[in-house]
């Protein structure tokens, strides 16, 4: 019997499902995506026969994903709508991944840093008067 493109594709590497996101490991290559996403890919690749080079399958699996967070080094690119890579990187967060072993756009850092910093002054309190300081005469 021959194998499935699935079969070849995570010959060696595994799936982890967190919530809203999976953990795609595979050898030398790495990457979050959406469940929804993931759940497409793989029906895909069960359906799909290997062409026997391992490495082709897994392009082909790979290339099935619209939006995905790469990690560092993995051989693959992050790619993806800006609204979604921004939900996925803060679910990531949620979830407690380390972001410096991910390759986050720098608009999507950006944004995410952008948004930290108003809640920042926001709840640093206005100073108030000094009460023993001297009162200026008005004009």
């Amino acid at each position: 019997m021959s194998k499935t493109l699935l079969d070849s594709v995570f010959n060696g590497g595994r799936s982890s499902r967190n919530g809203d996101l999976v953990v795609v490991m595979l050898p030398s290559q790495s990457f979050v995506t959406s469940a929804q996403e993931f759940m497409q890919a793989q029906q895909w690749a069960r359906s799909k026969q290997s062409n026997g080079f391992p490495n082709r399958d897994r392009a082909a699996f790979i290339e099935r994903f619209d939006t995905l967070v790469a990690r560092n080094g993995a051989g693959v690119a992050t790619r993806g709508h800006p609204k979604v890579l921004k939900r996925m990187v803060a679910l990531m967060e949620q979830q407690g991944m380390a972001m410096e072993d991910w390759m986050i756009p720098r608009f999507v850092d950006d944004e995410i840093k952008r948004k930290e910093k108003p809640e920042d002054e926001a709840e640093a309190p206005a100073a108030a008067p000094d009460p023993d300081s001297p009162k200026l005469p008005q004009d």
